[in-house]
Parts: structure tokens; sequence; C-alpha cells
């Protein structure tokens, strides 16, 4: 009765954050990779306050990142993504080319584009097409307050 029940929690999980697990050995070096999802320059305020809502309950029946990510890397939980605790710091240097604004919009957009050394390519790959550019800019808004 446990393992059915460890069983159906994993599925559940696994089903929020994407489609099925691809191994990382497929994630493009990020020095090879072009930017090609660098917020528009007429890109809108961010909300960090509307971003914090959208992190934990997803908008437009995209899964919440919390499906996924949590928040502090000490956190009691389960984590299939990076903790986002300290992202604005670390995201600038992720990806030659790429800001921090820029790394988290094309993470967000084109996840399989670049994947944190230790994870999985396994993050939900259709944002985009829930997500309209304001959800996008308050996100990151949100992300880089953490």
């Amino acid at each position: 009765m446990r393992t059915l029940f460890a069983l159906m929690v994993l599925t559940l999980i696994l089903a929020g954050c994407g489609a099925a697990a691809q191994p990382s050995s497929t994630s493009i070096p990020p020095t090879a990779v072009p930017p090609t999802s660098i917020p528009p320059t007429d890109a809108p305020v961010g909300d960090a306050q509307r971003g914090a809502q959208i992190f934990s309950q997803g908008v437009d029946g995209a899964p919440p990142c919390t499906t996924c990510h949590k928040i502090q890397a000490d956190s009691f939980g389960f984590s299939l993504g990076p903790a986002m605790e300290g992202i604005a710091e670390r995201a600038g240097t992720r990806v030659e080319g790429l800001d921090a604004e820029a790394y988290i919009h094309q993470s967000i957009i084109e996840p399989h584009r670049y994947v944190v050394a230790g994870f999985r390519d396994i993050m939900y790959p259709d944002y985009s097409k829930h997500f309209q550019e304001q959800d996008i800019a308050d996100l990151i808004a949100y992300l880089l307050t953490l």
C-alpha cells in the first residue's frame, strides 16, 4: 500500500513538471546556445507581488513553479528543480551573453536550452503557451527579490 501511494505521489509530481524526463546530456552547453529568448526591449514592468502569486499558484492552466522549485534550498520538502533563493546572483552567470533577467526569461520560455548541472531536463515545456509577457515580467520581478 505504501509503495502504491509513493508511486502515485511521484507520478503527480512528475506530471506537474512537464514531459517525460530526458537525459541531461542532451542539454546544450551554455556557450553553444545563442540567446534567442531575450526579453523584448519594450517588455512590461514586472509586479513582484503578482509574480509571487503566479509562482505559487500558476496562471492560465499552467502548473505553479512551486510544483518543482522550492524558494530556500534548506527548507523542508522535495524539489525537482533548483531552489530559487539567490537566483538574482546566479542567473547572470549561467549563460554567456545573458544577464539575470534574460536568463530567467529564457528559462521560462525555453527551459530546455540550458539545464542546471545536477538537474534533469524535465521542466514543464509549455509556459510560453500560457504566459503573456506581463506574466513573465511579473515572475522575473519576483524571482529577482529572492
